[in-house]
């Protein structure tokens, strides 16, 4: 649930509840939470001996950010039962499978067949809701999509990223492209060991945000420079970092949950000598350094040069949206 941010001390702009899109001196143009407005749909995730080709369809919320599948007594449909859960702690009583039935938000399908007890599914997520205007949804990198699971520290969900588990929009709505200032800004939980990756960003030589080879958080225009002061992710700790492109002296943002907030700056020769016009999530538009190990939770990125009032409002916003306090 949402806190009233007047309420929390952050005194914001006297408005009732954090929203991203009310900034001024920037156009938001993608907005994606894991845990909301998701689609899932196709063939369930499936594991276990010879499961039946379960379908899970919906769009998931906060309550119910996912939901899983497990087989509690195998048998043929109707004699088989099921069990499931949106956080893989606590599960529903057993009942017996049918061909069509609603969980929250989704609804799963049980084609006739043999179920064994080792049977599980998870749902298959296909595209994450741009709450912009410029609706960039962001479609899964394959068939199928990167699991969504509870966060393993308590705060809301996202997916785990994988060489072949991210999202991305190859092409922004309305022909975008961003060849000036910009901003991204990223939420997660980094691996046990924070390695190489692409958080969010487009193809090579785009701009991209982006834990480098050392551990450390760096912006990507032609070249990679890492923020100074150093930026360093640690391990397994709820992150919010962000990038600002402005053509001089970038800069970034790094606060982990009970580890002190880093504001740095770099250049890494913005502008890009390529324009911005595709977005990936979990790794970079054209899938290159994916987020192995990481759980990727939100994206928002905005076109223009944003002021400071507008940067700390987004910033402290996300912060306090997932529960990470420095």
């Amino acid at each position: 649930m949402l806190r009233n941010i007047q309420s929390s001390g952050l005194g914001l702009r006297g408005i009732g509840v954090f929203n991203p899109l009310s900034i001024t001196s920037s156009t938001p143009f993608l907005w994606c939470e894991v845990d909301r407005g998701t689609i899932f749909s196709g063939d369930a995730l499936s594991a276990g001996t010879t499961p039946p080709v379960v379908t899970i369809t919906g769009t998931n919320s906060v309550a119910f950010p996912t939901v899983k599948v497990r087989i509690a007594v195998g048998g043929a449909r109707g004699t088989a039962t099921y069990e499931t859960s949106h956080d893989n702690i606590t599960w529903a009583a057993p009942t017996a499978t049918v061909a069509s039935v609603n969980v929250g938000p989704f609804t799963i399908n049980f084609p006739t067949g043999t179920y064994n007890i080792n049977n599980t599914y998870d749902a298959n997520p296909q595209t994450l809701n741009d709450m912009t205007s410029q609706a960039n949804h962001m479609a899964a990198n394959s068939l199928t999509g990167p699991l969504i699971t509870p966060n393993s520290l308590g705060g809301r969900a996202g997916f785990t990223g994988a060489a072949a588990g991210y999202f991305r929009r190859s092409v922004l709505t309305n022909a975008r492209v961003v060849s000036g200032p910009m901003t991204i800004i990223v939420v997660g939980v980094s691996d046990v060991t924070p390695a190489a990756a692409i958080l969010a960003g487009g193809v090579d030589y785009m701009r991209d945000l982006r834990c480098d080879g050392s551990g450390n958080i760096a912006l990507v225009a032609s070249v990679s420079a890492a923020l100074s002061p150093t930026a360093a992710l640690s391990a397994s700790k709820a992150f919010m970092t962000s990038g600002s492109w402005n053509g001089a002296s970038s800069g970034g943002h790094l606060r982990q949950q009970g580890v002190p907030t880093v504001n740095g700056t770099c250049n890494p020769s913005d502008p890009a000598p390529i324009l911005l016009s595709s977005m990936g999530f979990g790794a970079n538009a054209a899938g290159t350094w994916a987020c192995v190990g990481y759980q990727m939770c939100a994206v928002f990125a905005c076109d223009g040069l944003i002021s400071d009032t507008d940067l700390k409002y987004l910033l402290d916003g996300f912060a306090y949206r997932y529960s990470i306090t420095s």
